[in-house]
C-alpha cells in the first residue's frame, strides 16, 4: 500500500463520517436512512483506523515481518467487510448496488495490501 492509498482510504473514511447520506447516495437506491446513515458513519471511522494502521506499516522503522503482519491483518479486515457487504446485497435488494460497491472497494484494498506485502 502506498501513501497515496493511505490518503485515499483516509479520504474515504473521512467522506463516510462527514456525508454519509451523499456517499450512500452516489451509490443510488433509496434515500439513507438515519440507520444507514449511523452504519456508514462506523465504517467510516473503521476506514480511519485502518489508514492509520495501514500508514504505520509504510513506516521506514518497521520491520519486514511486522509490515507483512500489519498487511496482511489489513486484507483480511478487507475480505471480511466485503463478505458482510455481499450479504447486504443479498438480503436487501433496494440496497444491492451500495453493498456490491463497497464491497468492491473493500477488495480492491485488501487486494492492494496483499500485492504490497514484503
Amino acid at each position: 500500500m502506498t501513501a497515496a492509498r493511505v490518503l485515499l482510504r483516509g479520504a474515504y473514511g473521512v467522506a463516510l463520517c462527514a456525508a454519509p447520506g451523499a456517499v450512500l447516495g452516489l451509490a443510488g437506491g433509496p434515500p439513507a436512512s438515519r440507520r444507514a446513515r449511523t452504519v456508514a458513519r462506523i465504517l467510516g471511522v473503521r476506514q480511519l483506523a485502518q489508514a492509520a494502521v495501514s500508514g504505520r506499516a509504510l513506516a521506514p522503522d518497521i520491520g519486514t515481518e511486522d509490515r507483512a503482519a500489519l498487511l496482511t491483518l489489513g486484507a483480511l479486515v478487507d475480505v471480511l467487510h466485503a463478505a458482510s457487504m455481499l450479504g447486504l446485497a443479498v438480503v436487501d435488494p433496494p440496497r444491492r448496488r451500495a453493498g456490491l460497491a463497497d464491497g468492491l472497494i473493500a477488495l480492491a484494498f485488501a487486494g492492494d495490501a496483499l500485492a504490497r506485502r514484503p
